[in-house]
């Protein structure tokens, strides 16, 4: 249980660190720059945090899928976790635009972005999952 822990943490810290912090992966997928900068570098005490439990809970659900499907192949593992994140922020995409732009971060993010927000965290959950599955491996 541990070494699942462990490899989370980790793959979290690299794929934040290199995808946000490194190559601007949000900025390069959603073409936006400000609500970026908001998100990750004014106010990174509270949504670093925020990311890392919303991270963790969209694998959860998504191993939840895998055990009841006693998934052992890489390709379907991530076409779960795909597919769960799709579920999941789209569902919070279809939520925000459904309703009026309000001052909350979210509203702002999805209804400037649109789908891209879905894409971007499409490949932010991926790239933790394939990684954390790597690094679990090499601590047991």
């Amino acid at each position: 249980m541990i070494e699942y822990i462990y490899s989370y943490l980790f793959a979290y810290a690299t794929i934040t660190t290199v995808f946000v912090y490194g190559i601007n992966l949000p900025t390069l997928v959603t073409g936006e720059t400000s609500l970026v900068k908001t998100y990750y570098n004014d106010n990174y005490k509270t949504n670093l945090l925020l990311d890392f439990v919303l991270v963790f809970i969209y694998l959860s659900i998504a191993c939840v899928v895998m055990k009841h499907f006693s998934m052992t192949n890489i390709f379907y593992k991530l076409m779960t976790v795909i597919l769960v994140t799709l579920g999941i922020s789209g569902g919070f995409y279809m939520f925000f635009i459904s309703q009026p732009q309000s001052k909350s971060f979210f509203s702002k993010w999805f209804h400037t972005v649109k789908h891209k927000a879905v894409i971007y965290d499409i490949l932010l959950v991926g790239s933790i999952f394939l990684m954390s599955e790597y690094l679990v491996t090499k601590f047991t």
